[in-house]
């Protein structure tokens, strides 16, 4: 899981949905700022992150990010992801 964890920390960043093949899917859902009156501090945007095991579909996203980083072809990327 090593080889894939190095590349998702990213691609969360930029993706609001992510799908680790065979897995599942990583969601962000982007939550406005706030004012908390409890802690009388205001709470800045942010992204919340779910984990959704029922998005198995390859989207291609993570397969494509190994492929770019590794300089390696996209079809060797898809089965080193899979592999993974």
């Amino acid at each position: 899981m090593a080889f894939i964890d190095s590349h998702l920390h990213g691609l969360v960043l930029v993706h609001d949905c992510l799908v680790v093949p065979g897995l599942g899917g990583f969601v962000c859902n982007s939550q406005p700022a706030r004012f908390d009156e409890a802690a009388n501090e205001l709470v800045p945007p942010r992204r919340a992150i779910q984990f959704n095991e029922r998005l198995l579909h390859n989207d291609g996203v993570l397969a494509h990010a190994v492929a770019v980083a590794e300089g390696m072809p996209y079809p060797e990327a898809l089965q080193a992801v899979e592999q993974e």
